[in-house]
């Protein structure tokens, strides 16, 4: 069924193509679990039928929108970000002032990373056109569901909510990097890897969190850049941590908040996937 990552062995070739990284997803039984969903759930989305909201200068929009829930700021805008053509859909998130920006997340919850439950992976790949600094910042990762509305998951001052979360965090004030972080709710947020992933403008780059079961213990979490896992793991110490979201249901999110109302910039998502087994 589930092949085990041995990070010992299968330090991975960097994998930039557009598609997910094959070498980590061959490990799931994807069409295994489509056909039978008892064996675990997956979620893939491409964004070529998201509904776009391409000017909100009217008002704030949210509710639901697709499958997701969302919440777009007074001028924001979700829009076709497929500009070059191709096959597949993008979502660009945009907004043209201060402290606004646009969010989907789950409507309910689908995912829960417990050393209790199955091993689980998610990749997304995504891209910013700026990386200079006091632009924007953006999540890409995992959230409770029917959360997002204005300040979540991005509050104003460019943090994240105090909710249950885990991803990658782009800062508004360190335009070229990512962190990884996580947090559970009413906690302190945790930043396990600051700076774990440089950007490059209007470049596409796969991020990805690897749970594994059949890992030891220090090496529970893996996060990868472009299929190649980075050098900082999560351990079961941690993930059995007051301040670890590993006692709800998540979904997949991603959210962009402006920090300037001068040529703000904006981000784009291609796909995001996700896969848990069932089975423990």
């Amino acid at each position: 069924m589930y092949t085990r990552y041995d990070k010992s062995s299968n330090i991975l070739t960097e994998d930039t193509g557009a598609g997910p990284t094959a070498a980590l997803w061959k490990r799931f039984p994807i069409q295994a679990i489509i056909q039978d969903p008892s064996l675990g759930v997956y979620f893939f989305d491409d964004f070529h039928d998201l509904p776009a909201h391409g000017d909100t200068s009217g008002a704030a929009v949210s509710g639901a929108l697709g499958r997701y829930s969302h919440y777009i700021y007074t001028g924001g805008a979700i829009a076709d970000g497929n500009t070059t053509g191709g096959v597949g859909g993008v979502a660009k998130f945009s907004s043209d002032g201060d402290n606004e920006g646009a969010a989907i997340g789950p409507l309910v919850g689908g995912f829960n990373l417990a050393t209790t439950l199955g091993s689980f992976l998610y990749e997304a790949r995504v891209k910013s056109s700026t990386i200079t600094d006091t632009k924007h910042g953006f999540f890409a990762g995992l959230i409770a569901g029917g959360l997002i509305a204005a300040g979540v998951p991005i509050a104003t001052d460019g943090t994240l909510y105090d909710t249950n979360f885990i991803g990658f965090h782009r800062l508004e004030g360190d335009g070229d990097m990512l962190d990884v972080v996580w947090k559970a709710d009413g906690q302190t947020q945790q930043s396990l890897i600051t700076d774990a992933i440089t950007l490059v403008a209007d470049t596409w780059v796969k991020i990805g969190i690897l749970y594994d079961k059949q890992e030891d213990d220090s090496h529970k979490l893996t996060f990868f850049k472009n299929g190649v896992p980075l050098t900082t793991y999560g351990t079961a110490t941690q993930m059995d941590a007051a301040t670890f979201p590993d006692d709800i249901a998540l979904g997949l999110t991603f959210a962009v908040l402006n920090a300037t109302g001068s040529t703000p910039g904006n981000s784009s998502i291609d796909w995001h996937r996700a896969v848990q087994l069932r089975i423990t």
